[in-house]
């Protein structure tokens, strides 16, 4: 606000005052100067009105392609999930189809023995290709959402780094742009 009242005064100045011409000639310079004022602050505005937005923006945009990351990676492993099941419904058909075909077991006894033989390995077979789905998935899951932190983190710094240096710049023009009297 300091910044537009001294502009406002220096126009002012230039323009109303009519003994202010030896002063403050109406030449290159004054204008250069009032421009180049004007510039910095029309640019330092509007930055200041759409920085915090264009970082909310791309914030919630990645945010939102982060959930779409995790829904396709749930949709997935579900996939996987349900193909595992149904090999091994498969496996476990064809394994009691096998034992119900095989012409050496000779009484009932024989081949329900073999056939709770079989369901106990399978089962016990099933169930560790279970957990290693299940730690499987675990782990892309905390892979993708270690990513998604650091996407984050880098976006959160990127936004941060920019602003300093938009901030940096603005202050060099503003040394840059006051006046000097060297006596």
């Amino acid at each position: 606000m300091d910044r537009v009242v001294r502009l406002s005064f220096l126009l002012a100045l230039i323009y109303l005052s009519p003994s202010s011409a030896a002063y403050y000639p109406r030449g290159r310079s004054c204008s250069r100067l009032i421009s180049s004022d004007l510039s910095v602050t029309d640019h330092w505005r509007s930055f200041v009105i759409s920085a915090p937005m264009a970082a909310v923006i791309v914030y919630e945009v990645l945010r939102e392609a982060h959930e779409d990351q995790k829904r396709e990676l749930k949709q997935i492993q579900e996939r996987e999930n349900k193909e595992m099941k149904a090999q091994q419904t498969k496996i476990s058909i064809e394994s009691n189809r096998t034992v119900l075909g095989d012409r050496k077991l000779k009484n009932k006894a024989e081949r329900d023995r073999r056939i709770r033989e079989l369901n106990d390995y399978n089962t016990k077979r099933f169930i560790d290709q279970r957990k290693a789905q299940a730690q499987r998935n675990e782990r892309q899951i905390q892979e993708l959402c270690r990513r998604h932190d650091e996407e984050e983190q880098g976006v959160v710094t990127g936004v941060n780094r920019e602003r300093d240096e938009l901030i940096h710049s603005y202050q060099e023009e503003l040394l840059a742009s006051k006046r000097t009297t060297v006596i």
